[in-house]
């Protein structure tokens, strides 16, 4: 058992090192640089993973030892040699966690180092200093092969892809998991839409079956049957649904933490996870090449022509990769592998729906899926597929586009700004002008800047019928521009094929 002094110079250590590293690395932060050497979680549960067993902080356990007495800005100051974080009483060369071994040993411990930095340092990757192995990992734990069956003709076929679990309910056993409409549509088929659907999780395989064993008997064997609640065309979205699973309750896969599309910068990393030639799930790396382009590809008929808002990544993408997920370096689901552009000799590049768009089409799927009191007599409910969208009924442009570089983050984004053309008959129609310039926008407690093109009807795939989108603009008053806050309710829908 750790005593409070042990306890003191570890998490002395830990923000000694902190500091030091954020003097190296001007614009980052502490929790960055946690990150970045391979840190899954928000910063929230970094902060605490830096606290002793009984929840209190390195500063807390200082005054309670006797051996500080002032404010936290103080203690923070007291940490650095006299000379400066990287001065002579500031540095001394040892690496900032044998230090801290060589006090935890003085104490009585007898773990081997790999087993103390396992044990005391909560979320270091010892792997890898990217924190690569960590990330993939977490990745892992939330990724489903996918196998779609339907027929053709009599005889059964199969495609094949991945799916991340984006919803749960372990007690249950329920799960949900988002795909590509293509992995479970089938142009060719009598149906169309796959007959039967099956997932396997990281680990699982096929056991050898009888010598004469088809595929689906090894799948009907091996895997778990699940269901296809809906999905969209259009944005090559499907939701299957995992049910009372004693297998699922009781393993270690869980639901992808979201990202928020809207943060991805280019260069950021970029793991894609997939399920390429059915030979289960496999992890490529790479890094965002463009975090936001609209690209016509045929869609899940191999006809139809689509235009999908993607994200444009180097990480390796083959077929059978369409469905997974791709996981930013903080181990979040950032969007869904959708197609790699075959239709050029250009390799070296792939493409995912932004997450943002992807769970929010999930999301209306499966509250429209879980209510049951409603009986339905819409074009959706006709059609068994797509989804209901909330509109405003306003077009808009762009009336600049910039390159805005964040000095501090040392990061560059593009940003729009962006205002209304023309406002139709609808939900806007009292209460937005052409002209209008749209700043900020609300909705159920998610607020986001509008600062690109997509941002307002990204944030609209999340709405229902009656909720309200509160809008922030600027708006010219006799030559003055005015900023105003508009409580528009959402009283259009259009469906979405």
């Amino acid at each position: 058992m750790r005593s409070k002094l042990t306890k003191l110079i570890g998490l002395l250590l830990i923000v000694i090192f902190c500091v030091s590293m954020m003097a190296c690395n001007q614009g980052k932060s502490a929790y960055d640089i946690a990150v970045d050497n391979g840190f899954v979680g928000t910063e929230q549960e970094w902060l605490d993973s830096l606290k002793g067993k009984d929840g209190k902080s390195a500063y807390e356990i200082a005054c309670d030892s006797g051996l500080f007495s002032g404010t936290e800005e103080e203690w923070l100051k007291a940490l650095n040699g006299k000379d400066g974080l990287d001065g002579v009483n500031g540095k001394d060369g040892k690496d900032i966690f044998e230090v801290w071994y060589e006090a935890v040993k003085e104490e009585g411990y007898k773990g081997s180092y790999s087993d103390f930095l396992l044990e005391y340092i909560k979320g270091t990757v010892i792997e890898t200093q990217d924190g690569t192995v960590n990330v993939a990992n977490n990745a892992l734990l939330s990724s489903v092969e996918v196998y779609a069956k339907s027929h053709k003709k009599g005889a059964a076929q199969f495609f094949s892809g991945g799916g991340t679990i984006i919803q749960d309910d372990k007690e249950s056993g329920t799960a949900y998991i988002v795909t590509n409409y293509h992995v479970i549509y089938d142009p060719e088929s009598e149906d169309t839409l796959a007959d039967d659907c099956y997932i396997m999780f990281y680990g699982m395989s096929f056991l050898k079956g009888e010598e004469n064993s088809t595929l689906e008997d090894m799948l009907k064997e091996n895997a778990i049957k699940v269901e296809v609640i809906g999905g969209s065309f259009t944005n090559d979205i499907a939701v299957l649904k995992l049910e009372n699973s004693d297998f699922y309750k009781n393993s270690p896969y869980k639901v992808a933490k979201i990202a928020n599309s809207d943060d991805i910068i280019v260069g950021d990393t970029a793991i894609t996870v997939g399920n390429p030639s059915s030979e289960g799930l496999s992890i490529t790396k790479g890094i965002i090449s463009v975090d936001s382009e609209y690209l016509e590809i045929a869609g899940a008929d191999d006809y139809t022509q689509v235009e999908l808002r993607l994200i444009r990544t180097d990480s390796d993408i083959n077929h059978g990769n369409s469905g997974g997920g791709l996981f930013n370096s903080k181990g979040e689901f950032a969007g869904v592998v959708s197609v790699r552009d075959f239709s050029t000799n250009i390799d070296g590049f792939g493409y995912a729906i932004p997450s943002n768009v992807a769970i929010g089409i999930s999301n209306n799927i499966i509250k429209r899926y879980e209510d049951k009191d409603t009986v339905y007599e819409d074009e959706l409910a006709k059609e068994g597929f797509g989804f209901n969208k909330c509109t405003l009924g306003v077009e808009v442009y762009v009336a600049e586009s910039f390159a805005d570089y964040d000095e501090i983050e040392g990061v560059v984004r593009i940003k729009n700004r962006i205002v209304v053309a023309t406002v139709h008959e609808g939900a806007a129609q009292s209460f937005i002008q052409p002209g209008d310039e749209m700043v900020k926008a609300t909705l159920n407690g998610v607020t986001r800047d509008i600062n690109r093109l997509f941002t307002v009807s990204d944030l609209l795939v999340n709405a229902e019928k009656d909720d309200i989108f509160i809008l922030e603009i600027i708006r010219k008053v006799d030559g003055e521009r005015v900023a105003m806050t508009l409580e528009i309710p959402l009283i259009n829908t259009t469906y979405v094929m």
